[in-house]
């Protein structure tokens, strides 16, 4: 049936009134919802690659309630506890590659990008906790902290592993010589593993993921860490010998992707900032108190604990001192003479 001139008319009317009512309504939630803060928050993801027991996890939970406190519900962090993200280099890579956001790990494996960060790893550099911290919050941390822009990477604080220690199923160590003949797992770091061949052992790079299963099943005969990671990563369980060594200090650092930072706002950059600095000092206080009671829970449990004199530690310095020179050069003549002069 053909449609009158006027009915045609009418029925454009009505289509244009909806339209107009329908793009009001349309406008009006939008408004509303905007008014109403109904505005989702972003998410951002962190990881590390140690135990939920550990100090690292603790200080990333407390970080999550900081930034979710300090950024008012804007920012939320999503955490990714023991290696989900991968080993502690492969989190590295994504946050320079902007797939996640933020991570907490050791500085080791970034000397596979910059060599500099080879100065914190030579044996037997640092005493104490006190000249630690010292150094870290000095000239040679922030020199090290202005080198990590470049890589895509932020330095938001500096934790702590610890002095890394010796356990072995074979024996216990009182000199480099009782290492002979061992393979013991190390990080992917060439000061290291050169160290390690200085004192006469054969140095295995394995992701620390699959560290405990290396150690069970007897692929490697010992490894070394900080006592806090060795007794809540369980090694104590498939290792009979621990050896108070103390050969090298660890920092973990709290690392941001570039990426990520450059996209948010001053304001939350700034919120961020000061919650991973906060995270910082609560997991090193953490770390601390963990350090005196992890020894005793081991040695409780049966591990057998040797605990070395000064004047075995000295052997032990002493040999290691050619490591020095071979990668002064290496590792680059200005923050070598930092770090000489800040431990002097």
């Amino acid at each position: 049936m053909k449609m009158s001139k006027k009915a045609a008319g009418y029925m454009v009317l009505v289509v244009f009134l909806m339209s107009i009512f329908l793009v009001a309504g349309c406008g009006g939630k939008k408004d509303a919802a905007a008014a109403g803060g109904d505005k989702k928050p972003i998410t951002l993801r962190m990881g590390h690659a140690v135990p939920n027991e550990h100090s690292v996890h603790r200080a990333t939970v407390f970080f999550a309630e900081k930034v979710k406190e300090k950024t008012q519900g804007k920012v939320e962090i999503k955490i990714f506890p023991g290696g989900q993200l991968g080993g502690e280099k492969a989190q590295l890579e994504g946050l320079m590659a902007g797939t996640h956001d933020f991570t907490m790990v050791t500085q080791a494996p970034l000397s596979n990008w910059l060599p500099q960060f080879m100065a914190l790893d030579m044996p037997y550099l640092i005493s104490n906790e006190a000249q630690a911290d010292k150094i870290l919050a000095g000239d040679v941390g922030k020199y090290l902290a202005n080198l990590l822009p470049g890589k895509g990477l932020y330095l938001l604080g500096w934790g702590e592993n610890g002095f890394r220690n010796f356990t072995n199923n074979a024996r216990a160590l009182h000199t480099p010589e009782d290492l002979k003949g061992m393979k013991i797992r190390v990080m992917e770091n060439r000061l290291m593993i050169d160290t390690f061949k200085l004192w006469g052992c054969d140095p295995t790079p394995i992701p620390f993921t699959e560290l405990y299963t290396a150690l069970q099943q007897g692929t490697v005969d010992g490894q070394e860490n900080p006592v806090t990671l060795i007794e809540t990563s369980r090694f104590n369980e498939v290792q009979k010998f621990l050896t108070i060594s103390n050969h090298f200090y660890s920092p973990f650092i709290f690392y941001s992707s570039k990426m990520t930072m450059d996209k948010l706002p001053a304001d939350l950059q700034k919120a961020i900032r000061e919650a991973a600095q906060e995270a910082c000092d609560y997991q090193k206080k953490l770390v601390r108190e963990d350090n005196a009671k992890a020894v005793d829970k081991m040695e409780k449990a049966g591990m057998k604990v040797n605990r070395l004199t000064d004047a075995e530690l000295k052997v032990w310095a002493t040999t290691s001192r050619p490591i020095y020179e071979m990668y002064k050069d290496k590792m680059g003549a200005e923050i070598y003479s930092k770090v000489m002069n800040a431990v002097k």
